[in-house]
């Protein structure tokens, strides 16, 4: 059969469809696409809102108690044009569509999810809910991290997923479409001792095939993923207490410490601050894990900005208990001086959210396309160079992430 000239649509549409399948991280999350832009196009900078729904009380009895309807919205800005410039030859262009994939966009596609997956891995920052190596059970404890080497055991492995999975749903967390995500090595550590339990032949099959865990294993979807990011705890210093109590609603921490810095992203608890069930606003009995906003120089005391508020009672409440004006604190993210640390992910698909617009489709080129395939918005423009008979390509996707509720994911020290 005679081969027909690949057209700018086939091959934008073919593009997508293998970017959709490379992508990881990227494929459990939720994903908006801005069709406003679809005739005027987009450019870097451009801000979306994500609204997230209200909370409310409730109340009991007969009694009409209203409460007001609060709304928030999450601005997520389009900041990142990822793509990929490759060229080829008319000739190239009456290769069949499977040729041409295995050859041109099954390479490009793969720079172009890689840079996705970044952006979402880096997005561990925000989570402020971390099970760590060696602390009580009141602090999400477990016996030592997924891949260090010593405690890649059955015990482990397991306590670590399901602590987990015990977070998030005692925390309100609907316990669908959830994902874990781990390093290349966490995943090793975590497939070898569940090898040796009693499985579905499915998922046995899976662990010795392509050293992979199915869908649904426990309580997870799980994929493995090299763009997984690490995090460096202080390299020196301290953070021992407060040095005075927080008022309700406060998003910063008086603290007392020794010279140094404490990085975005590290996880704290304050002695006497419990974790919520912020449907029912009851205590899980466990300390409440706050995370540091921005790097903060600090020295014999400081101002750590945080998330969540600390927000004792009432609509919004993210906590209870009120700390002493010199609450010890624990830090749950790593050691002073502690080598990085691989940032799993265990999350439902709305913790975090990627969002895509069109790209303004120029005038003038050999050709242009434009196609949208679940949620992600992608591009192509070539232009005929004549004195060498090639096709110079630029593939585009303008997207941004945004973590829209950090309280549905948990990190995993790998």
């Amino acid at each position: 059969m005679a081969n027909t000239t690949l057209t700018s649509s086939i091959i934008t549409k073919e593009a997508l469809m293998v970017l959709e399948n490379q992508l990881t991280l990227a494929k459990n999350v939720t994903r908006k696409y801005d069709d406003k832009f679809s005739n005027e196009g987009a450019k870097i900078g451009t801000t979306i809102n994500l609204r997230k729904p209200p909370r409310y009380l409730g109340r009991t009895g007969q009694a009409l108690s209203v409460e007001g309807s609060t709304e928030t919205f999450v601005p997520l800005t389009l900041d990142t044009q990822a793509g990929v410039d490759i060229s080829f030859s008319t000739a190239d262009l009456t290769l069949n569509i499977d040729e041409f994939k295995e050859r041109f966009l099954v390479p490009a596609m793969a720079t172009v999810s890689n840079a996705i997956d970044v952006s979402i891995a880096n997005l561990y920052k925000d989570v402020f809910r971390y099970v760590n190596a060696g602390a009580s059970a009141t602090s999400y404890g477990t016996s030592g991290y997924l891949n260090d080497g010593t405690h890649n055991t059955l015990a482990n492995v397991q306590g670590q997923i399901l602590t987990a999975g015990a977070i998030l749903t005692e925390t309100g967390v609907p316990t669908n479409q959830r994902a874990v995500v781990l390093d290349p090595v966490s995943q090793v550590s975590a497939i070898t001792p569940l090898t040796s339990l009693f499985n579905p032949s499915g998922k046995i099959s899976g662990m010795f095939e392509d050293a992979s865990l199915a869908a649904n294993t426990l309580g997870f979807d799980w994929a493995a993923d090299a763009n997984i990011a690490q995090f460096t705890p202080m390299t020196g210093g301290s953070v021992t207490a407060l040095s005075s109590a927080p008022a309700s609603g406060a998003t910063t921490l008086a603290v007392t410490t020794t010279a140094g810095t404490v990085p975005r992203g590290t996880v704290l608890s304050m002695a006497g601050v419990y974790a919520i069930n912020p449907q029912n606003r009851q205590t899980t009995g466990r300390l409440a894990q706050f995370v540091v906003t921005a790097d903060t120089v600090v020295t014999t005391t400081g101002t750590l900005p945080i998330y969540p508020a600390y927000i004792p009672s009432g609509q919004f409440a993210t906590c209870t208990g009120i700390p002493g004006g010199t609450a010890a604190i624990t830090i749950h993210s790593g050691a002073v001086g502690a080598n990085p640390t691989s940032q799993n992910l265990a999350y439902n698909k709305g913790a975090f959210a990627l969002a895509t617009a069109d790209l303004i489709l120029p005038q003038g080129v050999h050709f242009a396309a434009r196609e949208q395939y679940q949620g992600i918005s992608m591009r192509i423009v070539q232009q005929y160079d004549i004195n060498s008979d090639m096709l110079p390509c630029r593939i585009d996707v303008l997207y941004g992430v945004k973590t829209i509720y950090p309280e549905l994911a948990v990190r995993l020290g790998g």
